[in-house]
């Protein structure tokens, strides 16, 4: 009987409440959020407009289109957080300087629906993150749901995912969060109720 816009609304908010938890403080923190095309997205840029109006400096990197007519992009853009789509950023350099100065990094690029291998752009992209976390160990990851390139059921992780160091995982957690490899990549395991 809950709306999936309500479902979104309640996941981007437990989000950004742990977050800013895990975190002590978010005040002035600079926050990366790296938004997919599906509901992931839509959870993650909810939690970005709810940490910038808590006081952190969030940006957001659009890793695939999003709808024009999107009212979770709408309202992140309506408080000028800035957003960075990969269509714009072809060498990837738009990407990479916001990494470099980012204290945390938020994937919500994909959920639960993704079972094939990465390639293409969010192989580039995931790459990029993985090379930063280990040139970076302190860049704080932060899963929505499960890492990118993690199955939820099979617990495969692809060879391109950077994994978590805490996976933020909504309503129920998934079996592929057990199972190994992809269970040694997650990182802190929290449990959010989203109604």
């Amino acid at each position: 009987g809950i709306s999936t816009s309500q479902l979104m609304e309640n996941a981007g908010l437990a989000v950004a409440q742990k977050v800013k938890e895990l975190l002590g403080d978010t005040q002035g923190k600079e926050i990366l959020g790296l938004i997919g095309t599906g509901n992931n997205g839509g959870d993650g840029l909810v939690a970005l407009r709810h940490l910038h109006d808590g006081g952190a400096v969030v940006k957001a990197y659009l890793c695939s289109p999003r709808s024009a007519e999107d009212t979770n992009l709408i309202k992140v853009k309506e408080r000028q957080i800035p957003v960075i789509s990969v269509e714009e950023d072809k060498d990837y350099s738009h990407l990479k300087a916001a990494l470099g100065s980012a204290s945390v990094l938020l994937d919500a690029i994909l959920g639960t629906g993704r079972s094939r291998p990465l390639q293409g752009t969010l192989k580039d992209i995931l790459q990029i993150v993985r090379q930063e976390k280990e040139n970076r160990p302190q860049l704080f990851i932060v899963a929505l749901d499960l890492p990118s390139g993690l199955d939820a059921n099979s617990g495969h992780l692809d060879l391109f995912s950077p994994g978590a160091d805490v996976t933020l995982t909504l309503g129920f957690p998934k079996v592929g969060l057990f199972i190994f490899p992809g269970a040694e990549k997650i990182g802190r395991l929290e449990v959010l109720d989203i109604g």
